[in-house]
Formats: structure tokens, sequence, C-alpha cells
């Protein structure tokens, strides 16, 4: 899982302040420049591809490309560097949106605005393209339209990582495409680099059409699968944009069908001439009109600034005072580190929760003297609810140990059991599922096969829940997930049975139990049939990564096979639609706008997106988390919507964790959405999905919803706060 960057200062130079949005090869972050407080973007380098040398030397690439070209309309690259984070590219910061995203909102643009941006999209390609640069990932997610005072639209042309030098004396350049490889977008891919693995210039061009008529549409002219979206493109015609869109005007179409041809030959071949047909079209010259952030220059000189102290960032104050009430009392000492079958291992941190304040990182043990040793295994010990709690934290290369006492809240870390305490403490008779899934992100794989195998082969002799599983002398697979983590022990230890095993839970059980086992069973499944039907493991992985998006080996696996980091959050930052349901119990309708009217500033709202049954292992896990996360975080969490878009038949009166819930007294409203309104619009990733939207309907998270995540989500609603006031005093 991957930490938390949010907070940090990367180089002693850049002070993190929030995350931007997902972006090729790694998300993107805001920060400021500690020379002069200047707002910039930094793009990270995505975890899964930090052992990648080829991933690294597109990313520093990009860099150098993105000077060469040095146009008005693509992104102004500051600075590449290594951190503790990894590989980063520093770029200007643009205030405005992602094409994609308008897209996405408003749907289809006006001919006259659709062919504007388009022209200066073909100006920015040619600057690229006079330098031999192709762009060949060329989509509305790499284009942001630009906002500077009453000008609009103003494009910036991103993400050059990916491109094709094809100047021959660029060095290197033939190194960084793996042949029979093919990079980029299939829903912009040209059917040239599809059938052959070539392409020029003249491929650009392809995409910006099928941008073009996207722009025009609303949407692209195939979708679906990447395969079959790619074998539309080689085989079936563009439709023109008017048989969707009566308005688009006749010169406009052709030069989508045009830009769309599948032969490069019979396609504009330049993008200044797509530029100028544009023009000729609309019967005037479209500017390109400068945008000039205030980092659009090198930073100033290194030795003007003093690192070591940097200026503090400026808090919220309702989460200082938070922070403050609660932090509770801290010791550092040197004294020895605990046993190691009573520790746990710090897997997450989130930077503005206690823990991050402190200065606890990632792969540090934690232990919790006060408990006692039946209990150290359950995933859940540290949010047990207990008037107070000590913990000791430390690095087992030595240094400085802290021992921290605090009030029961949740501190920010995520933790897993360590190897040795799984070991010694583990009873098959009362199997830990959590601790088993523990061994797994370990690599414990010798471990892992004899504690899930003694798991499944317990005989009527011993007695325990699951005695069951043993009826004789051989044992029989069953439902329960050791079988599944036994099976990929084996297959991590080369013993060809374990994939059996894995096939089985997946076809049979995987849908009783929480969805990152299956994501697990799919992981397994893809890596086997990548090499005979890589077809057949994309649409695993494709799946699979939306139920468990933190998991490093299937994000791995995924840029393998779609040459791309999957999307992930993408409703944070933005503001939701309204909506108005009926409740599942029948006690009126509620309305998302007049929840948030009655909301406090420093209140956060949960939207709970649930696509099946309320009685799901996940749904219910949640429920319970929300009603411990309440008991510390009341002053934040003003209440839960759960919108649900499957009507239950011969569903309990009362939900396990909702009654938790209720008997705490928090405010829960069940929602059906039998039209599935908010499921369309909000397009969750993976179910169920936990959105946190702050008073003006701002989604400050989305996902599960994990300790680190609500202190990340308190955090960035907290900045999101202080500057609406900052603005509103200007």
């Amino acid at each position: 899982m991957k930490e938390t960057i949010t907070g940090s200062t990367v180089a002693g130079h850049y002070k993190v302040t929030g995350m931007l949005r997902p972006g090729r090869m790694g998300d993107i972050y805001v920060a400021r420049r500690l020379e002069d407080d200047a707002k910039v973007a930094i793009k990270f380098l995505e975890p899964a591809l930090f052992e990648n040398e080829e991933a690294i030397a597109r990313f520093e690439r990009e860099s150098k490309v993105a000077h060469a070209i040095d146009h008005p309309c693509t992104i102004r690259v500051l600075e590449f560097g290594r951190s503790e984070h990894g590989p980063y590219l520093v770029t200007e910061f643009v205030e405005g949106e992602l094409l994609s995203d308008v897209i996405e909102d408003k749907g289809a643009l006006g001919p006259e605005r659709a062919a504007v941006i388009t022209a200066r999209i073909a100006r920015a390609l040619q600057a690229a393209h006079d330098k031999g640069v192709v762009h060949r990932d060329l989509a509305p997610s790499n284009v942001i339209l630009g906002r500077q005072g009453d000008r609009t639209d103003l494009v910036k042309v991103s993400d050059f990582g990916l491109a094709l030098l094809t100047h021959e004396d660029e060095e290197d350049s033939t190194h960084l495409t793996a042949v029979g490889v093919r990079i980029g977008t299939p829903t912009y891919m040209a059917p040239e680099y599809i059938e052959e693995y070539e392409l020029d210039h003249r491929a650009d061009i392809y995409g910006l059409g099928i941008m073009l008529y996207e722009m025009l549409t609303g949407q692209p002219p195939f979708t679906g699968r990447p395969y079959k979206v790619m074998d539309a493109h080689v085989n079936d015609p563009i439709p023109r944009p008017s048989a969707k869109r009566s308005e688009v005007p006749k010169w406009l179409d052709d030069l989508v069908l045009r830009m769309a041809a599948k032969r490069p030959d019979q396609r504009p071949q330049s993008s200044g001439e797509v530029a100028e047909a544009i023009e000729k079209g609309l019967g005037r010259k479209v500017d390109v009109f400068e945008y000039r952030a205030p980092t659009a220059e090198r930073a100033p000189t290194r030795a003007a600034v003093a690192p070591s102290n940097p200026p503090p960032p400026a808090g919220d104050p309702i989460l200082e005072h938070f922070l403050a009430q609660n932090a509770g009392q801290v010791t550092r000492t040197s004294a020895p580190p605990p046993p190691r079958d009573r520790r746990f291992l710090v897997h997450r941190v989130a930077a503005e929760s206690v823990a991050g304040r402190l200065g606890i990182g990632v792969g540090w043990w934690a232990h919790l003297p006060d408990e006692q040793q039946e209990g150290l295994l359950d995933p859940a010990l540290h949010h047990h609810v207990v008037r107070e709690r000590r913990w000791w934290f430390g690095k087992d290369d030595g240094g400085e140990r802290i021992e921290l006492v605090v009030s029961g809240l949740p501190i920010g870390v995520e933790l897993v059991a360590g190897a040795e305490n799984i070991v010694q403490h583990y009873d098959p008779l009362i199997p830990r599922t959590e601790a088993l899934l523990d061994l797994w992100a370990q690599r414990r794989w010798d471990d892992l096969e004899r504690l899930a195998w003694r798991t499944v082969t317990q005989t009527k002799g011993q007695g325990g829940l699951f005695s069951r599983f043993m009826g004789a002398e051989k044992p029989k697979l069953v439902d329960h997930p050791a079988v599944l983590l036994h099976g990929c022990a084996q297959v991590e230890l080369k013993k060809a049975e374990g994939l059996r095993a894995i096939m089985d839970f997946k076809a049979k059980h995987a849908s009783k139990w929480p969805a990152i086992y299956g994501a697990i069973a799919d992981l397994y499944l893809a890596e086997a049939a990548k090499r005979t039907d890589p077809k057949r493991a994309a649409d695993i992985v494709a799946a699979a990564v939306l139920q468990a998006p933190d998991n490093e080996r299937l994000i791995s696996l995924y840029v393998e096979l779609f040459g791309d980091a999957p999307v992930t959050a993408p409703w944070v930052g933005r503001t939701w639609s309204d909506y108005s349901m009926d409740s599942v119990d029948r006690q009126g309708e509620a309305t998302l706008s007049g929840t948030l009217q009655h909301m406090d500033s420093a209140e956060l709202l949960g939207v709970c997106m649930l696509g099946g049954f309320r009685s799901n292992h996940d749904y219910d896990e949640f429920m319970h988390r929300w009603a411990h996360y309440s008991a510390f975080f009341g002053p934040f969490l003003s209440g839960l919507h759960i919108v649900t878009a499957t009507t239950e038949v011969d569903a309990p009166v009362e939900h396990r964790g909702e009654a938790v819930c209720r008997a705490a007294g928090l405010p829960i409203a069940v929602l059906h959405d039998y039209r599935a309104f908010v499921q369309r619009a909000v397009k969750p990733a993976a179910i169920p999905t936990v959105y946190l939207l702050d008073q003006t309907g701002t989604c400050v998270h989305e996902g599960r919803l994990t300790p680190c995540d609500l202190w990340e989500a308190l955090e960035l609603a907290g900045r999101l706060r202080t500057e609406r006031f900052q603005g509103g005093a200007r």
C-alpha cells in the first residue's frame, strides 16, 4: 500500500499540500515551493514502477522533451529529481480543468469551442513534431484547459513521458520501447500502431481526430473493452459527428473523418494543416494565448533557501485544536525493541495525523505493551475503545524509540501483524483470515503454506469452527480463504497444484468473502494467463484492480498489460451533483443539498455507494468502522447517507452494522436509488465506495475509508476551508 505524500517536504524545497489528480505513470500533487511560496505541481513515479529502469528513464525524459518543445500550449517542466518518495517531476501549476472532466461533466461541447480547443492542441503538437517528438498518448486526460483572468480554454498538453523521439541522434531513444510492446490509450490509438507497431507524427493527428469527435458528441466513437476498441479502430469506419449532433457543420464533419482516416497518407500531413483547416472553417485566426503561471520560470537560486527551517504550512485551526487536545504524552528513549513475536509493522501513515506529526514512518515496528498476548492477531486491535493506550514505535536499524500515550483515538497508522507474531500466536482452531493475508503481503510463503494448511485440515476430533473442513484421511478443499492463500503460497513456491486451488476458490466461494480475496485470486489467474491469452489477462486485471486499488502487485500487472496506471479517486476535489430519493424505511425523501445546508463548516458527510446487498462483508465491516470513527471524530462527521441500488428480498429489519451505528445515536439515512441516478453520475470504481463531502459538496475522499484515509480527508477538508477563507478575504 502506498505511503502518503501529503504534508511531506520533497528534496528540501517543495512542501506537498494535497493530491491533485492521478496521472500517467504516477499521481500528481499540489505543492508550495519554499523559496517563494509559489504553487507548483509535482508528479511522483508510481511506486510499482520504482524497479522499472525503463519507466524511470521515460519519466526523466519527459522533463527533457518538455523543455525541448517549450510551446505556450504545453506544460512547462521545471525540475526532475529523486527523493525519498521516488523520482519526481516538478511542473508549473495550471488553474483549470482536464478536458476529460469537462466532457464528462458537461457532455458534448459546442462546435466552435471544440474546434478552437482542437486548433490549440494542434499548434502544440506541431511544435512537438518539429522537434521530432510524437506524443503517441494523446487523450482528453492529458489536456488541461487553463483559466487566467477572463480567458478560458488556454490549452496545456501534458504527459510527454511516453513520447517517441524520431530524431536518430537522440541518445538512447531506441532503447525505451521494447519490440512488440504497445504503449498508449486504446481509445485514441491509430490503426497502423495497433496492426504494425509503427507510427509517426500522423498517429497524433488520428488521436486528435478521435478527441475532436468526442468533444463534438460527448463520447468517443468506439467504447468497450480495450481489445474490442482496438479492433474497431482497425476495421470500423468513424461515423460522422453530425449523425449524433445535427448542429455540427459539414466542414468540421469532414475534418474529423480526414483526421481519423485509417491510412496515414489520407489524413492531414501535419498538425499545422489541421489548425489551418479549423481557422479557414471558422473564418478567423485562433489565438494561442500564453498562460504564464507564477512558477513558469525556474526556481530562484537554492542558496537563498533555508531548508532546515521552512515556513510552517497554514493548517486548519479546527484540526490543529483537535490534535492538541488528543495527542497525548510523548517520550523519546533508547529502550531496547520488544520481542519480534509481539510486534506489528507500520505499512501506512497519514501525514497530518498524530503519528505523522511524530515522524513515524512506513516499515517501523509498533508495539502495544498493555495488550494481552492472546489478542495480538486481531487486525482491529488498535481500534478497540480504551480510555488510554500506550504505543511504542521504533526501527530495526536502531535509533530512538517513541513512546506515545493517547486517549483511544486512532492515531493515523495502519498496521499488519509481523510474521514472527503470526507464527508464534496463530491458532488454526480460531483462524484469523487477516493474519494469513498479512503473511501473503510480507511474502512469507513457507509460513503461509504451513499455517494455511493447518487451518483447512482440521479433523472432527479437534473441534472448533473449522472442524467440518476435514472428513476423512484426505483433506478436501472448502470455502475458507485459507484455501486460496494456501494455493497462492504453492504457486509462489513453484508447486503446480496451487493454481487449481485458486481457480476453485474463485469460481465457487470468492463472492462469500471480502473483495480482497477475489482480487488476489484474479491476480494469480491473470499472471498465469498473460503469456498465452493476454486479452483474458487484461480483462481479469481491469476488474480486479477496482476491488483492490491499493494492491501494488495488481497495479504493477495492470501497468504491464495496459501501459498505464489505473485511475483512482477521480472525484476527489470535485463537487457532487445533488440527488433526491426516498429512504428505504419510507420515512421520507432525502436531498443531498438539504443535508449540506445544515452542516457546520468543520463537518464531513459520508456517502456510502452500495451496488449490492447491505448484508455483504465489506459493507458490514465499514459500518462498524464508521461507528468507531464517530466515537472519536464526532466533531468532524455529520452523518452518513447509504445509497443502495439493489432492493433486498426478505432482508433483516436491521443490519448488524447499521444497528451498531443507530445504537450510538449516529444519524444514518438509507436510500434506495431505484433509478441508479447516483450510481451513473458518480461511477464508483469499487463497491462499496465511501465518499466524504464537505459543506460545499466537494469530495475530499473516495475509497474504502481506513484510519489513514480519514485523517487525510480531514487534512484536505481543512486546507480547502483555509483556501476558501483566504479567497473570500481577498
